[in-house]
Formats: structure tokens, sequence, C-alpha cells
């Protein structure tokens, strides 16, 4: 277990350092968001109670642990590190900036505001996704599961090595 610790951590130090955020963050608000659909003390707009059994009626509790799930697959996507999950997260970021154009309570906020903001999101996400050194070197630093991650796991070299 404590080895299974330390190989985890070292993984997470040799991410590049907003990744590895991420990847922290996701995990403990999926961790967190999985509990909260079983805990009292929900309430409406106006302060009344709801019960637990409401929640999960109305479909509110499902979506939260869909969320809580969703959100710790993508840790664990980001921490494996595939080269398709980059192309993936490149996905999901233009489709949360063009989502702007297509939702109802951002309707008041003039076109090109929203223009704007969708812009500077997608070409930040690609700079970051696509040209940085240490994010592309992470993402492209093997596909196969033995050679990925060999310079951060002590011995992962010799054993592949060894052979069977």
């Amino acid at each position: 277990m404590k080895r299974s610790a330390k190989l985890i951590w070292s993984h997470l130090k040799a991410m590049p350092e907003f990744l590895r955020g991420a990847t922290i963050a996701l995990w403990i608000g999926g961790a967190l968001m999985v509990s909260a659909p079983f805990l009292p003390g929900w309430r409406d707009e106006t302060g009344r109670a709801i019960s637990r059994r409401e929640l999960w009626a109305d479909g509110t509790s499902p979506l939260v642990l869909a969320s809580a799930v969703a959100m710790a697959l993508v840790g664990v996507l980001l921490y494996r590190g595939d080269a398709w999950v980059r192309h993936a997260l490149m996905l999901g970021i233009i489709a949360a900036a063009l989502s702007g154009f297509f939702r109802e309570e951002y309707r008041d906020i003039p076109l090109f505001l929203t223009a704007a903001v969708a812009g500077i999101t997608i070409i930040l996400g690609t700079r970051y996704l696509y040209f940085k050194k240490d994010v592309i070197a992470y993402f492209t630093r093997g596909s196969s599961g033995a050679a990925r991650g060999s310079e951060t796991q002590p011995g992962a070299q010799s054993r592949r090595d060894a052979g069977p």
C-alpha cells in the first residue's frame, strides 16, 4: 500500500503543474460530491427542507452522483495521460466554451462578449494542450502501459527488461 502511494505520488509529481492540480481537485471534488446526496440539510429557494427521498425522485441526487463519477473519471484519465485524452479534453473545452451561445441564462449577455470569452477560452486551451512542451511530452510519452511512466516509477525499466 505504501509503495503504491509512493508510485502514485511520484507520477503526480512528474505531471505538468496545472494538470497535477486539476487531477487532485477532480479526485477530491468527486469524492466529496459522492457523499452530498446522502447528507441531510438540503433546502429549496424558499428555505423549505427537502427530504433525501425527494432529491432522488426529482433526479437531483442521481445527477450529483453522475457528476461526481465523471469528475473522478476525468481525473483518472488525466493521471493516465493517454495521447487521446488531450484531444478529448480539448473537445470538452470547445464544447464548454460554445455552450454559452445556446444556454438560456446567457441570452442577456451581448453576443460579442460571449464570442470573445469563447474565443479566449479556446485559444488558451489550445495553447496549453498543444503548444506547451511539458504538456505535449506528458501526453505523448508512449502509448503502451509498460513504456508509459517508466521515468517516474523506480525499477520499472529494469522490470520490463528482465522479461517474464
